[in-house]
């Protein structure tokens, strides 16, 4: 090709051919240096364009905090409308478990220091709260003094034939000391995110007109091993207690008052 190329211009401009096939094989080395670092050039732009299409969170998990904001006056009373309702209180009517993914997701945007997201839930049907049940027993029987164990073993039967088996779902409060493997934040700081955590499930449950009941638990079972081992956690993971959600006929029965704020906080401006 540069030979036929170089005969042409040969003949055109009355060069000989050896210099035109010398220029003309310049002018293509030249060609290449320029345009080659420009190619190189658009294909990293284009592959960084798709590596952080790849990266960049999906607008679900990019919820813009203004889109749709309850107004003041509703979030006020959302507020003021959540409540502890006993399971005694419950009808026993089942929950759609689409529910209940709603609810711990809201729980998943709680606040959290270091974006260590400390909590963790374990949701519990039927048979598995009577499995929690035999554990606590089990433990009570072996951890109290005879006369304590009887007292406490009466409570839990009694709940356990009239209240629990009103209740479709038990969700395990835990938290997880160490959720990231390279960051460690102090314990307190962890303990309140997964009580906010339980606080925006709560909030949730109640837009969802169910009713909810944050259960210490027995101390006993719950800061046992075998408690521990029941629910997957590490030697220093902590259960919190036991979050109740179950359907109540009339959440207004559930009554609550506060006292006057003015009580509780000091103004200093």
């Amino acid at each position: 090709m540069l030979s036929l190329l170089s005969e042409r211009a040969s003949s055109v401009f009355a060069v000989p051919a050896e210099a035109a096939l010398s220029t003309l094989a310049s002018l293509l080395l030249v060609y290449c240096c320029t345009s080659i670092p420009v190619f190189v050039w658009a294909l990293r732009q284009y592959v960084g364009s798709l590596r952080a299409k790849q990266s960049r969170p999906s607008a679900e998990l990019m919820q813009k905090p203004t889109s749709n904001i309850p107004s003041p006056e509703d979030t006020q009373r959302l507020i003021k409308a959540r409540r502890s309702c006993f399971p005694k209180d419950y009808t026993g009517e089942s929950i759609d478990r689409f529910v209940i993914e709603q609810l711990l997701e809201a729980a998943n945007w709680a606040p959290t220091h270091g974006r260590t997201e400390p909590w963790k839930f374990v949701v519990l049907g039927r048979a598995q709260q009577e499995e929690l049940l035999d554990l606590t027993l089990k433990v009570l029987e072996r951890d109290c003094e005879p006369e304590v164990f009887a007292k406490k073993r009466a409570k839990v039967e009694s709940k356990r034939s009239k209240a629990y088996p009103k209740v479709p779902y038990m969700v395990a409060i835990c938290m997880r000391r160490q959720a990231l493997p390279e960051k460690v934040m102090p314990e307190w700081e962890e303990m309140c995110a997964v009580a906010s955590a339980v606080q925006n499930l709560w909030l949730a449950a109640t837009a969802h007109g169910i009713a909810g009941y944050w259960s210490s638990w027995t101390a006993e079972a719950r800061d046992s091993q075998d408690m521990k081992d029941f629910l997957g956690l590490g030697p220093q993971d902590r259960c919190l207690g036991v979050f109740m959600l179950g359907k109540c006929a009339d959440l207004s029965v559930c009554r609550s008052a506060r006292r006057p704020l003015a009580e509780k906080v000091e103004w200093r401006v």
